[in-house]
């Protein structure tokens, strides 16, 4: 799989340094990850779509399909898919090398017309943290990337469900959680709306830092979906299904 990395990085004037640190990893990971000599799974392809503000589909875009102008290649997921960006199970924390060897994939969601200028994904839902909201283990949260919302719609608000990430350990190991978002005098609590008094909330200071980790808003989770059936597909087979 090609990648359009060093074009796309150079067009926004970053350096290799700037990337990696943006994408919290080391500059010898990123150089090797534009070069093409280190995987780009699903979980580098979505963060680089973060970092540098364009769609999945141009940072995995081959030569032939995208010359560096800005131009959109055509896109590798069909209009009745959108890109895959892993599970959300709280209090889980996992390597995220575990998960180096996964080639990108997408759900048979169609993208949410109210969002038409964000970006978005989808998560599938593990556990029960969220099930009194409707949310239940193995549904699917489709949400619009946490940049993108902010920059073209509306601020987040009280009341809001969110994609979260907590990261430790520089980066190397990642819980991604769905919670309800409420400000706080102090700053923000992520809440879990649950049967199973297991799950507690998550408060985070105005600097986002809690005893080691970062934490950070991903995603506006615009809605939930049971599928049946096959529901992932790698994206050769999403470009070639029509629904």
């Amino acid at each position: 799989m090609g990648n359009q990395l060093k074009k796309i990085r150079e067009s926004k004037g970053m350096t290799h340094d700037d990337a990696a640190a943006a994408m919290a990893i080391s500059r010898g990971q990123y150089i090797k990850l534009e070069r093409g000599e280190r995987r780009l799974n699903e979980d580098y392809i979505l963060r680089a779509s973060r970092v540098f503000g364009v769609p999945v589909q141009m940072v995995i875009a081959e030569d032939d399909e995208w010359s560096g102008d800005g131009e959109l290649p055509s896109a590798p997921i069909g209009a009745n898919f959108l890109p895959f960006a892993g599970t959300t199970q709280a209090g889980v924390f996992v390597d995220v090398e575990l998960h180096a060897n996964h080639e990108p994939q997408a759900v048979a969601i169609s993208p949410d017309p109210r969002y038409r200028q964000a970006r978005q994904y989808v998560w599938q839902v593990l556990g029960d943290s969220m099930n009194k909201a409707g949310i239940h283990d193995g549904m699917f949260a489709v949400g619009v990337d946490y940049v993108d919302f902010v920059a073209h719609y509306r601020p987040i608000e009280t009341g809001d469900i969110v994609v979260v990430e907590r990261m430790r350990f520089g980066g190397q190991e990642r819980e991604r959680t769905i919670k309800r978002y409420w400000e706080e005098p102090n700053g923000v609590a992520l809440l879990p709306e649950s049967t199973n008094p297991h799950h507690k909330p998550i408060l985070i200071p105005k600097d986002g830092v809690v005893e080691g980790e970062e934490i950070r808003i991903i995603a506006y989770v615009t809605g939930s979906y049971s599928l049946f059936g096959k529901a992932i597909f790698d994206l050769d087979e999403g470009q070639k299904i029509h629904l």
